[in-house]
This record gives structure tokens, C-alpha cells and sequence, in this order.
């Protein structure tokens, strides 16, 4: 019993380093800066507006855009969904990671 003990809490230490090293616990930058980076731009290709924000800690897709423009977001969150993945190349808002920079669309003169 002793040696099936050792030899499963051998095995979740190493799962626990595997997924340290693989996914990560911590954030990839430790949060050298909290403010917030937003830049208003204007996008030639698209038809729609976007502004460019590095994501911090708890942030997710809708809490940003809704702090940018400070309202409710107009428009489904299914269209929102949509225009996210085109402005980053098909990048899934659930895919977000801290500390990098991303295209959000700007619904504030709707």
C-alpha cells in the first residue's frame, strides 16, 4: 500500500511539472505593467473600427470592449465573437492570453 502511495504521488508530481512547463501557471509577463495600454485606430481593411489593448489579469473579450465604451455592448455577442476573430486572424476569444495585445472591435459610435 506504501509503494502504490509513493508511486501515485511520484506520478502527480510529475503531471503537476508537465503542465507547469506546458500550459503554465503563472502569467507570461507577471504583469510588468497594470495600466492600460488602448489605442484608438482606425482599420483600412475592415469595415469596422477597432482599438488595440493588452490584456490583463480577469480580463475577457465583452469586459473590455464594455470598458471602452462604457454601455452595454449594442450589437449579439455572437456578432462580437465574429468580429473579434476577424480582426485577429481567427483567434478565439476564449484563447486570450495576459500580457498580449489584441484587436478589439469598437462599437462606441453605435
Amino acid at each position: 500500500m506504501k509503494k502504490l502511495f509513493v508511486l501515485s504521488l511520484t506520478l502527480l508530481l510529475i503531471y503537476a511539472i508537465y503542465y507547469d512547463l506546458k500550459v503554465g501557471t503563472l502569467p507570461h509577463t507577471i504583469m510588468e505593467e497594470k495600466e492600460v495600454m488602448a489605442e484608438v485606430s482606425s482599420n483600412e481593411g475592415a469595415s469596422s473600427p477597432y482599438f488595440e489593448q493588452k490584456v490583463t489579469p480577469g480580463d475577457t473579450v465583452l469586459s473590455i470592449i464594455e470598458s471602452k465604451i462604457d454601455k452595454p455592448i449594442p450589437i449579439s455577442i455572437s456578432e462580437v465573437i465574429q468580429d473579434f476573430k476577424k480582426l485577429n486572424s481567427g483567434q478565439k476569444p476564449e484563447k486570450i492570453q495576459i500580457g498580449k495585445k489584441y484587436k478589439f472591435p469598437d462599437y462606441s459610435k453605435e
